[in-house]
């Protein structure tokens, strides 16, 4: 069995990358397979709906990029982004509300990026790798 790096210093100097997913639980088990199949460059962290839950995950496991939607109904996403963002980890905001008004929202909050729903899973993969440098 392969043992896989448990710092982050030790995941980037091995290129591997650990990702930490916040999303609605229906779009989880897509994104999760996602990050799963692109093992073992890229390993999964966590993946959760909950900020909180996500802030607990974010201290245990030390991930090297947060995925999150937090332009989600009903939520504050500015205020859960900068939650996330004190975990002292670059955050890819990935949400359904890619027009010029949220992505300057979530960019200026201190977003690493932001990619759409609706873009391809590259596009998605390249945000990762680039915030996890």
């Amino acid at each position: 069995m392969e043992t896989l790096p448990s710092s982050a210093a030790d995941r980037r100097s091995t290129g591997v990358r650990s990702v930490l997913l916040v999303d609605n639980a229906s779009v989880l088990p897509g994104l999760t397979r996602l990050i799963s199949g692109e093992a073992p460059r890229l390993r999964l962290a966590g993946a959760t709906e909950c900020t909180v839950q996500a802030l607990g995950i974010a201290a245990a496991q030390c991930p090297d990029v947060i995925v999150a939607d937090v332009f989600r109904p009903g939520r504050d996403g500015l205020a859960a982004l900068a939650q996330l963002l004190q975990a002292g980890r670059p955050v890819v905001v990935l949400t359904c509300s890619d027009d010029a008004t949220t992505r300057a929202l979530a960019l200026g909050a201190g977003a690493h990026s932001l990619v759409s729903k609706l873009s391809p899973a590259c596009e998605l993969l390249a945000a990762i790798d680039a915030a996890g440098c």
